[in-house]
């Protein structure tokens, strides 16, 4: 059984995500508003030798030319986080998925629509723009590294059990997240939370973009990065008894 101690880290680790997440949100809203910003002179100018996808080395490069310490580490996980075929990279889709607004359709398609510029290598955007450019990776950097920080202390505790914690707020044995069952578990904490909060924690972690979630994606946001989950049938199977 779950201790009140133990519930109130993964309470706060929900809480942390939807924090995060709206954060990152209005970098990414600052980001497209900028009128030089175009998403794939962007991408060039952070892929430094023309690859046709972005590196590790290459992010930290950019970040370092902007005088924003970060660790190997930190980019590790947040490629983790937003490379698709794991193979280490990110493609210009994952660099869209990272660096556009998710709340803004609007504000997407004006970015995709602006023309393309030159920008010769090693050389900055114009500075509005690589200033937010930054600012965006910085955000899910910082955000990445606090939230795993939280998510460690979380395995340590000798009570947690991610199917524990999933009934824990699945109440009503559902056998999946929603709004509602979010918003009681964190009120019941006394984390003040609003409607807005539980969209930027299910866009953060709803990955079929169903507007719930299931113990498979629950575990997944609660888990470390890299840490191996069970396999998805096992998963639906411990979920539904």
């Amino acid at each position: 059984m779950i201790g009140l101690q133990t519930e109130l880290k993964i309470a706060n680790i929900l809480k942390n995500i939807a924090e995060g997440e709206k954060q990152i949100e209005v970098t990414r809203q600052v980001l497209a508003e900028q009128r030089e910003f175009e998403p794939y002179t962007a991408f060039k100018r952070i892929d430094r030798f023309g690859n046709g996808y972005v590196t590790i080395m290459d992010v930290l490069e950019f970040l370092r030319q902007n005088e924003i310490p970060v660790l190997e580490a930190d980019v590790k996980n947040l490629f983790k986080m937003y490379d698709s075929n794991n193979d280490g990279k990110l493609s210009y889709t994952d660099f869209l998925n990272l660096a556009l607004p998710r709340t803004s359709p609007s504000l997407r398609q004006l970015c995709t629509t602006r023309e393309s510029y030159f920008v010769a290598k090693n050389d900055p955007l114009p500075y509005e723009c690589e200033w937010a450019l930054a600012r965006v990776f910085d955000k899910e950097v910082n955000f990445t590294r606090k939230n795993e920080l939280l998510k460690d202390d979380l395995q340590l505790r000798y009570d947690y059990s991610p199917l524990e914690a999933f009934r824990l707020i699945d109440e009503e044995r559902l056998g999946y997240l929603d709004l509602d069952s979010l918003y009681i578990f964190l009120k019941r904490n006394k984390i003040m939370t609003s409607e807005s909060d539980i969209l930027s924690l299910l866009r953060r972690t709803d990955k079929d973009g169903d507007g719930k979630l299931s113990y498979a994606e629950f575990v997944e946001a609660m888990s470390p990065i890299g840490q191996q989950p069970l396999t998805s049938s096992n998963l639906k199977r411990s979920a539904s008894h």
